[in-house]
């Protein structure tokens, strides 16, 4: 596993370094079932997701009219509220959150 973090690590750095304006974000997954292709030992995999530029400045906008209470509950869990939550998270949680979900909704479907 160290090998292959290791791998992550530096092709993260040469992505960094070959296109400085990019956000990368590089993740790997270990394998403990080591699978052999020739000579070639498939130990996991990197996979690269590409982030927003560096570039510019994102924001997040959620309108609202005049006069209204934006701590009310309704305010707070409106679409647009959680639309702009999920947005301003940086792409590496949203990857966690997400997996968590999927998780969670396995372990729910095998209790039915």
């Amino acid at each position: 596993e160290s090998d292959l973090k290791k791998r992550a690590e530096q092709l993260a750095l040469e992505l960094k370094k070959k296109f400085p304006n990019q956000r990368n974000i590089v993740v790997y997954g270990f394998n403990n079932l080591l699978t052999k292709r020739g000579n070639i030992y498939h130990i996991g995999n990197i996979d690269i997701y590409r982030s927003l530029d560096a570039t510019t400045v994102h924001l997040t906008h959620v309108p609202f009219e005049r006069n209204v209470n934006t701590h009310d509950a309704k305010i707070v869990n409106s679409l647009q509220s959680r639309f702009g939550l999920i947005k301003s998270i940086d792409f590496g949680r949203k990857l966690s959150l997400l997996n968590q979900l999927i998780e969670k909704n396995e372990s729910l479907q095998a209790i039915d």
